[in-house]
């Protein structure tokens, strides 16, 4: 059976580290784009109020995190033992990250890129555990590399190329993502012209 994902038409947002996920494993998914209505019927039996949300079965999650983390569990790459502690708080950073760039950008707030993106990036390219090629020790990306790589294409989109120019000058975060964006699904992914961009042209850096 195949996933659903619930989110707005037009753009992927929020529940774009979950379709990116999914694409490089190479599951099968469907996206549903009539929220209200699909909200209306699960929340008098689930505890959900907004977008995005994962149906999997009988299973309904909302929160960007949670679902990327339980899609990474049923699709072996989920993070260690180990490493939950240290994931959970980078997890919750990138939500940070992902909010302050989306906010700025949409509000006109200009000084943004020049006073709180610069940070971010070092707490982005201190996030790395090890030497590995992804943000944790493993094989192959965990649920926090997809998140991660959602800040890349909103930060890309919003942003242009100041904000690219200041993640290329991170020597790990701009090997990781050129090793991310190699990945054979998403780059079919991210190259498919019916894909849907991250954000809505009115926050586009050439907007």
């Amino acid at each position: 059976m195949a996933y659903e994902i619930v989110y707005w038409p037009g753009f992927t947002g929020r529940a774009e580290p979950a379709i990116l996920l999914l694409e490089d494993v190479g599951a099968q998914y469907t996206v549903t784009t009539n929220v209200p209505e699909r909200i209306a019927e699960l929340a008098p039996s689930e505890p959900i109020f907004a977008c995005p949300l994962l149906i999997d079965g009988e299973t309904v999650l909302s929160q960007t995190s949670v679902i990327t983390q339980y899609l990474a569990q049923r699709h072996g790459c989920d993070v260690t033992a180990e490493d939950q502690t240290a994931a959970a708080q980078f997890g919750y950073n990138l939500a940070d990250i992902w909010r302050e760039t989306y906010e700025g950008r949409r509000d006109g707030n200009n000084d943004y890129l020049d006073e709180r993106f610069p940070l971010w990036l070092n707490v982005m390219e201190a996030s790395f555990r090890g030497q590995g090629a992804w943000f944790f020790p493993g094989a192959r990306p965990s649920w926090l590399d997809y998140l991660a790589l959602n800040i890349v294409t909103l930060a890309t989109y919003c942003w242009g190329d100041p904000a690219v120019t200041q993640m290329a000058a991170k020597p790990r975060l701009a090997a990781w993502t050129e090793r991310m964006l190699a990945r054979r699904g998403i780059r079919a992914y991210l190259d498919n012209g019916d894909s849907l961009p991250v954000a809505y042209p009115e926050v586009s850096a050439t907007g």
